[in-house]
């Protein structure tokens, strides 16, 4: 009885001492992570906001309009709090409204026939949004390594926060002591911002197509005749480079992967992933060029054929189950990649990321359960801009971002017959490297490009397959 007793004691003690001690830790590590991933994803948005106006401004032929600092100027303060970063997200937001409002009225002068309107005055000076490189190495050619620190990252769609750029939010209020604003609340108002500049800048990439296409005017109309208007359409353009920057800016020049909804596990006596009747592309052995390394080259010591296995992972997230996994929730590491990070997972477990360099073929996310969620982040450095194929599987399904781009969504289209091919048909596939889906022809910038995943999976086992080839 005495020892129970003890032992007793000793559990409690334990369990309201170093055990609660260190849940708070874990809580605390975790709010740090959020605000820090909250703050990481607004920093990359202020810069995109910056993009969004030096783009409108070219695309108005206004792009050396910003005098160029003398040499030995002192840069402006990048903003480092919650509240000078929304101060600056507002000013940009007002000044493209305004460069808007400019091009709207240029372009209904131009179709009208009437004199250009004056350039409405230009707001005040907005500090610039930091644009410097990221603070990490770049990842070596042969992608052995990945950065310690890579540069943020951000979701494609804002959520929440006020689209109205010129008044401050609820809980910061004219006059009166001002309330303190969060990473939270700042990160709401600046996606809406930058969805708001976003949409501006698409509605400018339409007016630059149709302008290169010729504007189609109805016959008796106020104005300048069709043939007259795609004259003055054409005399007034400012060329395609533009519009194609543009169009690489918001992805519009991306293709999307297909889906189809999905059916139970076993309704109607049937698997829930769709059967299609795709078929994994064929690899021509007989080409393909051995490496020591892992760089892409015409012979030599340079492969052809280059198996991304090098990731910075994170898992595993809660997933949905059955079909809707192919559906499943965004966690913090789609806003913004700090390597440092930590979150809750699934079952409340402690995530951090983890740097995984896969032995074998294909790449096995670590701790990998069914129903769950993945990320995973790499660079690829390439000493010319090229184009380079992908080959792209997965088990069960994978969305691929290439430098903030999304460039592959997966689905359940063929994913039955794409299983039967791998685990039932045989085949070379582990051999060739090539357990793949399907193919998308993708730009690789000059230096470093970066990667990101993020996996669902449900029943059974997670794969992922990523090979470069030119």
């Amino acid at each position: 009885m005495s020892v129970l007793a003890h032992a007793a004691l000793l559990a409690l003690l334990y369990y309201f001492g170093s055990y609660q001690l260190s849940l708070r830790q874990q809580e605390a590590d975790v709010a740090s992570s959020l605000r820090a991933t909250s703050q990481a994803s607004s920093a990359q948005r202020l810069r995109d906001l910056q993009t969004i106006k030096q783009l409108l401004e070219k695309s108005a032929g206004r792009g050396d309009s910003e005098p160029a600092p003398a040499p030995g100027a002192a840069m402006p303060a990048e903003p480092e709090t919650p509240q000078q970063m929304l101060d600056q997200a507002r000013e940009l937001a007002k000044a493209i409204d305004a460069l808007n409002k400019d091009i709207q009225a240029e372009e209904l002068a131009m179709l009208t026939g009437a004199d250009k309107p004056p350039a409405v005055a230009k707001p005040a000076a907005v500090a610039e949004a930091p644009t410097a490189a990221s603070e990490t190495p770049a990842l070596q050619a042969d992608q052995a390594s990945a950065p310690a620190k890579p540069p943020q990252r951000h979701e494609a769609e804002a959520k929440g926060g006020s689209t109205d750029a010129g008044n401050p939010p609820a809980d910061h209020p004219r006059g009166g002591a001002q309330v303190a604003v969060t990473p939270e609340t700042a990160a709401g108002e600046i996606a809406a911002l930058e969805a708001k500049a976003r949409t501006t800048l698409a509605q400018r990439a339409r007016q630059l197509q149709a302008r290169a296409n010729g504007v189609p005017v109805e016959a008796g109309s106020q104005g300048t005749g069709p043939g007259q208007a795609g004259a003055a359409a054409q005399g007034h353009g400012r060329g395609s480079s533009v519009g194609a920057e543009i169009a690489e800016f918001i992805g519009t020049d991306r293709p999307g992967g297909e889906t189809t909804a999905s059916k139970s596990y076993f309704g109607n006596k049937t698997s829930f992933f769709d059967k299609g009747a795709g078929r994994i592309p064929p690899v021509d052995v007989a080409t393909m060029v051995p490496g020591h390394g892992r760089m892409l080259g015409a012979g030599g010591e340079y492969a052809n054929r280059v198996y991304l296995n090098s990731w910075y992972i994170i898992g595993p997230f809660a997933g949905r189950h059955e079909g809707g996994l192919f559906d499943n929730p965004s966690y913090p590491p789609e806003k913004a990649v700090v390597l440092d990070a930590v979150y809750f997972g699934k079952d409340k477990r402690l995530l951090k990321w983890r740097y995984v360099t896969s032995q074998s073929y294909p790449l096995v996310p670590p701790d990998a359960v069914e129903d769950s969620v993945y990320y995973g982040y790499t660079e690829v450095f390439v000493d010319q801009a090229c184009d380079l194929t992908a080959w792209i599987g997965a088990d069960d399904d994978v969305q691929i971002y290439l430098n903030d781009h999304m460039v592959w969504k997966g689905g359940n289209v063929n994913k039955q017959g794409y299983f039967n091919q791998i685990f039932e048909d045989g085949g070379a596939y582990l051999r060739d490297y090539n357990r793949t889906e399907g193919k998308r022809v993708l730009h690789f910038n000059k230096g470093r490009n970066k990667l990101f995943f993020k996996l669902s999976n449900g029943p059974n086992s997670a794969f992922l397959s990523m090979v470069l080839t030119r």
